[in-house]
């Protein structure tokens, strides 16, 4: 009699057990899908060729560059696989060149590290030139 009370006890702990992981492991995906769409939210920026033949939306985190592991893929010779990113903190966006060998320009000018870009700023990168458009 003992022994019968306490292997249902012993089950239903079980039972409660397994339910318990299985909650805690999908919570764990959850937030994790939760969270790789937080940080790829669009942004209303948008980066589009000089000649107006495509125009790409920008991510608060977008990369640029010959890969196509990038967000925006320009295919140029003189484009470096992984060529720039630029990200957005708070209301403004900045430009970072990924040491690329024919380097990025902001409106005619060679940047190092990191530069702000605003509305209507021409970048180039390798022989492209894009206009940035907020």
């Amino acid at each position: 009699m003992y022994y019968e009370i306490a292997s249902q006890i012993l089950k239903y702990f079980l039972i409660f057990l397994i339910y318990l992981f299985l909650y805690r492991a999908f919570k764990i995906i959850y937030m994790d899908i939760k969270g790789v769409r937080r940080e790829r939210q669009l942004t209303s920026a948008k980066l589009s060729f000089f000649n107006g033949e495509r125009t790409f939306n920008l991510f608060e985190v977008t990369t640029i560059g010959r890969s196509d592991e990038c967000d925006i893929v320009i295919e140029s010779p003189y484009v470096s696989a992984k060529h720039a990113i630029i990200r957005k903190k708070g209301r403004k966006f900045y430009i970072q060149d990924l040491n690329s060998t024919n380097g990025t320009f902001v409106n005619g000018k060679r940047i190092k590290g990191i530069a702000k870009i605003r509305n209507n700023d021409i970048i180039t990168l390798g022989d492209m030139d894009l206009k940035f458009i907020l």
